[in-house]
Parts: C-alpha cells; sequence; structure tokens
C-alpha cells in the first residue's frame, strides 16, 4: 500500500487549528510526516477495544489522605510572576484568532 498522500490545504487547515503558522517549505515536510503517521497507523492490526481483560491486574491505589500543602505565599515567591495572589502566565489563546 502506498503513503498516503495530504493535500496542502488539510495541512494548512490542521495548522491553524492548532494556532501554528507555517512557511511554505514546513508545510509540505509536515504534509510527508502526516502521511507517515498515518502509513504506521494502517500497519497496527484490528484489535477489538475494551472487553478484554488486562494482562496483569492494576497495582493497589492507596487512600487519599489529606495533607498539607504548600503555602501560597511560598508558591508564589517561586512563580516568575504573580498578582493579587494569583501566578502570571502568558496568554495561550489570542482574543479574535481562528
Amino acid at each position: 500500500m502506498g503513503m498516503p498522500s495530504i493535500p496542502r490545504e488539510q495541512v494548512l487547515h490542521l495548522a491553524a487549528l492548532a494556532g501554528l503558522r507555517l512557511e511554505p517549505a514546513e508545510v509540505d515536510s509536515l504534509a510527508v510526516e502526516l502521511a507517515r503517521m498515518l502509513e504506521l497507523g494502517e500497519g497496527l492490526p484490528d484489535r477489538p477495544v475494551g472487553g478484554e481483560r488486562p494482562a496483569a491486574d492494576p497495582p493497589p491505589f492507596r487512600d487519599d489522605e489529606p495533607r498539607p500543602g504548600l503555602p501560597p505565599g511560598r508558591a508564589l515567591a517561586a512563580a516568575p510572576g504573580s498578582e493579587d495572589g494569583f501566578f502570571l502566565v502568558p496568554p495561550v489563546i489570542q482574543r479574535g484568532a481562528r
């Protein structure tokens, strides 16, 4: 089976959904990488999902017990920035971005 082809428009759409800006050469490179990933996925055997017992039982979990946490002042002292008792972080999503 040949390598799947990923159209440039689809790569650009995926990049936009991920908030990535790609150079033209990066679009072509990413199209090849995505096609390779799809090809690897096609080579996996079809297996039913669910209904099968795991090979080994999972290890037992410990009971949750409340413990004192880090005092807010000490946590904020280690932060690169804080304001009014909260961590300052760079924005992840820009307003108006689509």
